[in-house]
This record gives C-alpha cells, structure tokens and sequence, in this order.
C-alpha cells in the first residue's frame, strides 16, 4: 500500500480502516476522473461509508425513481427495545446456528464485524443481559436494533441472511433511482460484435468477489441498525456488522476497465465477467 492510499485510509473512520486495507484510494478516485464515470462520489464514499436506510444518494446507475418510505430512522431507533424484545422472543434456532456464528467470528477477525456475543432481554426496558458476562452493552442498548439473521443454503455453501424488512430498515429505505445491472444478453451481444468485427471467438471469463456485500463501510451514523441476532443451543447471540453496500463500486470499476483495457466489463451484484 502506498503512502498516498494509507493517508487516504486515515480519513476513514477507525472501523472503516480495516475494511479499506486493500482498497487503493487514491487509484480509484484517479480512474473515476479519466473515465468521466457518472458518480465522482463514489471512491468518497468508501471513506464516509455508505447508507442503509434514509434517501440514498442518486448514482447514475438506473433510471431515476421516487421511492416512498413507510417510516424513518428515527422511528425505528425509537421503537427499538420493544422491536428488539419481540424478536428475541419469537426466534426459532437455525439448523445451521453454528454456521452463522462461524462467519460471524471469520468477519471479526477481518474487522468487518463485533464478536458475537451471548444475550438475553431482562427487565421492563428491555435491557441486554449476557448469562455469563453480566451487562452487556447497558449504555448504548436502547439505541440499538437487532436485525433477524438465518441462513440459506446454496449448493455446498451457507450463507447468512439479514431480514431487513423484518427489522424495518427496508421500510425506512428511499432509493432515488431503480439499479441497472449487466445481463448475459449485453455479453452475448457484446460477443457477437466482436466475432462479427475480427472473425475470433472471443475467451469470456467471470470472477466471483469474495464477500462482496461485506466490503463496503457503513456510514457511522447507522451502525446502531446493522445489529443481527440468532439463537445459538438456545441462547441469543448478537454481532454489530460495519458493512453495507456495493452496487455502483462494482460498476465504477467495470467502467474505468472498459475505457482503458479497452475490453468488454459486465457486472451483477457480486461477480464480474468480460
């Protein structure tokens, strides 16, 4: 890492930093500039982290859309410790419960997440309790809300899923604009140009990116909504996650590879495929 990026790192909050190790700053925010690509906030982003909830910032990605928001932020934190007592009494243990802790803790040692710890609700204001640790997290629990997390097996792997619609933060979520992501179909055209135009059959290729979604900072002012809880031999564990976002990074470095690899780039979500 370079002097340039490691003081560009240093802007970003102390629980960015870490997510930000292998991130060239300063590289993005020069390929951003060259290509002229639609979001110059994008690379800033990184360092102010990014929004899960509220009016998120327009990207020049999609096409330009009002949503509309069945309640906001300041109406879940306030209803916080209720929406918190009512989900840690209705959660059922996961068949995989074990497997959620683990990429919890892989995530912590990355700087990605808090370790997960043992809880419990006692008391009229719902106050987090550990069996075997005494208090835990008094003084900021009321502001906290836990988000619902279970896992969904795809093929040989687990993945654990967040419910943010259960927690609300999807209700409190107003995008400006409906996302648009590269389809097979643009790559397949993308290919019949090119063995239209030079008579060879072009090599395609596709990268998956490892944890995609848990790579992107999440803006410290919401990390109070980014709290998961799951059942674990019975007994709530709850982890605090820095991370969201990832769309339009991904695109910006499609575009900047377009321009001046000048080769074909497509994305969707978490892999990338030219």
């Amino acid at each position: 890492m370079t002097g340039e990026a490691q003081k560009w790192r240093l802007r970003a909050s102390e629980t960015a930093r870490q997510i930000l190790a292998e991130v060239n700053g300063p590289l993005l925010e020069h390929m951003i500039a060259v290509t002229d690509y639609s979001d110059h906030r994008c690379a800033d982003a990184l360092i102010r982290g990014a929004p899960i909830a509220g009016r998120l910032p327009v990207t020049g990605n999609g096409t330009l859309k009002e949503f509309r928001c069945s309640h906001t932020l300041e109406e879940l934190r306030a209803n916080a410790p209720e929406s918190n007592r009512q989900l840690i009494a209705s959660l059922r243990e996961d068949e995989h419960a074990l497997s959620l802790y683990e990429s919890c803790v892989k995530d912590a040692k990355l700087g990605r997440m808090t370790h997960p710890q043992p809880c419990g609700m006692d008391g009229p204001e719902g106050k987090i309790l550990s069996p075997r640790h005494g208090v835990l997290l008094v003084a900021v629990v009321q502001s906290l809300l836990f988000v619902d997390r279970f896992a969904v097996v795809q093929g040989e792997k687990i993945r654990p899923i967040d419910d943010m619609s259960r927690s609300g933060i999807n209700g409190a979520c107003q995008p400006g604009e409906k996302l648009s992501y590269d389809g097979i179909d643009m790559l397949l055209g993308a290919a019949a140009k090119f063995i239209k135009e030079t008579n060879v059959v072009p090599m395609i290729w596709k990268a998956d990116i490892d944890a995609a979604f848990r790579r992107i900072p999440l803006a410290q002012e919401q990390l109070f909504a980014s709290w998961v809880v799951f059942l674990l031999n019975g007994v709530p564990h709850v982890a605090g996650s820095f991370l969201k976002q990832w769309h339009h990074r991904t695109s910006s470095v499609c575009c900047a590879a377009r321009a001046s690899l000048r080769t074909f780039w497509g994305y969707r979500l978490s892999a990338r495929m030219g």
